[in-house]
């Protein structure tokens, strides 16, 4: 399912990005039957339904040229910013592929149930960079993902209720660093990696070689519990209608030193452009898919097993 509502087609009112606080697009957000295997395979039936959309240059383009650009030239729109291109070619990198979906692109998925929410991550990435450089918080050194989410929907800049969660694309059983989760105290960042700041996130990472396009694909499926979140400053568990906002970062450094490249899509962020998720009811997963639905995954996951 892909219910996308654009709020405003601006091409030449750009100003009004700046200021602005109502949200770009609003997603309706299915409820699982069934809580999703983390195995790292996008089953068809467990992710029967579940909303989807893409992380990738192409898509930020789209967008940009659909609801108006920041800044053309940079590629900077008021809900994308690919970023990848500013640090230059990775060392190891393709230069042709540099900027582009063969760069990096992310295919993903997302649904809730009373529990929790769930993400499935398909990233296509051209070259795997998940060197530790020696920094204990410096998730965009390395390959991942980054959720940030206005819990309360606030929509202001630097909200209190601001937070976010970054799963590197590594196995989180054999890395410390692999879960990480910011959020703000008296104006302040704070960055938890232990304990009960993280507990209960939950994911999965499976290589996936070439399997989405490119050299050093990867997946990762997550659970993130609503238990969790109300450790911090979610005030009940979501029902059908609840809203919250909400906006993706895949960091890509491509072997460069430090800071190496990311794409900001849906929001860049920012609390103000976050896109905002609308629960609903409408079932989604197990005993939801379509027999097509069923039989073309089936054929796809054969081609993956052999």
């Amino acid at each position: 399912m892909r219910k996308l509502i654009v709020l405003a087609l601006l091409s030449i009112f750009v100003f009004a990005v700046a200021v602005s606080a109502q949200p770009w697009f609003f997603w309706e957000i299915p409820k699982l039957t069934e809580p999703p295997e983390l195995d790292g395979v996008r089953g068809a039936e467990e992710w029967a339904g579940a909303f989807g959309e893409t992380c990738s240059p192409s898509r930020m383009m789209e967008i940009g040229e659909e609801i108006g650009w920041i800044n053309e030239d940079t590629q900077e729109s008021p809900v994308g910013f690919n970023q990848l291109i500013d640090p230059g070619p990775g060392p190891d990198e393709d230069a042709a592929e540099h900027g582009t979906d063969a760069d990096l692109s992310d295919d993903f998925w997302i649904a809730w149930d009373d529990d929790g929410l769930y993400y499935f991550h398909q990233v296509r990435d051209n070259v795997r960079d998940i060197e530790d450089g020696g920094n204990v918080i410096a998730w965009w050194e390395r390959d991942g993902v980054e959720h940030a989410w206005d819990l309360l929907n606030v929509r202001e800049g630097g909200a209190p209720s601001s937070n976010v969660l970054i799963l590197l694309a590594v196995d989180p059983s054999a890395d410390a660093r692999a879960i990480q989760y910011l959020y703000h105290d008296g104006g302040e960042h704070v960055y938890a990696q232990e304990g009960e700041a993280i507990e209960g996130f939950e994911y999965a990472f499976r290589e996936a070689s070439g399997e989405f396009g490119s050299d050093a694909d990867y997946a990762i499926e997550a659970s993130m519990p609503w238990e969790t979140f109300m450790r911090w400053n979610l005030p009940a568990i979501p029902e059908p209608g609840s809203t919250m906002s909400w906006s993706l970062i895949v960091a890509d450094p491509d072997g460069h030193d430090g800071w190496g490249g990311q794409i900001q899509c849906w929001g860049q962020g920012d609390p103000i452009r976050a896109s905002e998720y609308i629960f609903t009811d409408t079932p989604a997963g197990v005993g939801t898919a379509t027999a097509a639905e069923e039989d073309t995954w089936g054929h796809i996951k054969a081609t993956f097993d052999n």
